[in-house]
């Protein structure tokens, strides 16, 4: 019951703070001025509501969505969040547990925001172009998303548990080199772009995504750092507050 109630605590202080409040105002806003000033022409000649026009949507909003992590993120690590980690180790909580619920919420919490975006996407979809096979968009969501997310997520916390205050040095920096397609293993963006320049979509716009076998695994790379660094912070969090 502890449990659920921190769950239901951390989950109103994220979702309701006026920082995420605004920046989902802002990714919303976002979301469809790409939509509809970009998708909407499709990505190198292919329809709009091709895989490969919906990863270049996924990567121009996706951004936008890693700051939000980051933000997340300096709720654990925050002076604040001393002062909240104290109370509630009063309820003899043990430090891993309280640092998973945090990560959990942490979890839903982008999980919903990725929803609210991929709402978005599926409405301008039905309504300009009575388009519903949205299944062939689980393949660009999982590519994209999900792995930059775990990766971003790991070196966040990670720097997060050496001094807090660099998290917020950290947010420009990621949101720049993912904006700009910088280290493209990270965003993809380069690499999506550079496998479109070698391929021609036929005359209805229709071109295979074919993912490369070096993309999936580069993927899986930061699957696998991002988890790893996320587990070494949690043993280490659990660590310093026991010797605290």
């Amino acid at each position: 019951m502890n449990n659920l109630k921190i769950i239901k605590y951390e989950m109103k202080r994220l979702l309701f703070s006026k920082v995420y409040l605004v920046l989902i105002l802002i990714t919303g806003w976002f979301s469809y001025h790409v939509l509809k000033t970009k998708t909407i022409y499709g990505l190198n000649d292919t329809a709009p509501f091709s895989e490969w026009s919906y990863s270049g949507f996924l990567l121009d909003v996706n951004p936008f969505l890693l700051v939000i992590v980051l933000v997340f993120c300096t709720y654990i690590f925050s002076k604040r969040e001393e002062a909240v980690r104290t109370i509630t180790m009063s309820t003899k909580i043990k430090p891993t547990t309280y640092f998973c619920l945090k990560s959990f919420t942490i979890a839903v919490a982008y999980l919903l925001t990725v929803a609210v975006v991929i709402a978005i996407s599926f409405i301008f979809y039905n309504r300009l172009f009575q388009f519903n096979d949205f299944s062939q968009f689980i393949k660009p969501i999982i590519l994209i998303l999900i792995p930059s997310v775990l990766f971003i997520s790991g070196m966040g916390m990670f720097i997060g548990n050496i001094n807090g205050n660099f998290l917020y040095i950290f947010i420009p920096i990621i949101f720049l080199i993912t904006n700009s397609g910088t280290l493209s293993i990270i965003s993809g963006k380069n690499l999506v772009n550079s496998i479109l320049e070698s391929k021609v979509a036929d005359t209805m716009g229709n071109l295979a995504f074919d993912i490369p076998q070096r993309f999936v695994i580069s993927r899986i790379a930061l699957v696998i750092i991002g988890i790893g660094l996320i587990v070494i912070v949690c043993k280490a969090y659990n660590k310093t507050k026991i010797k605290a």
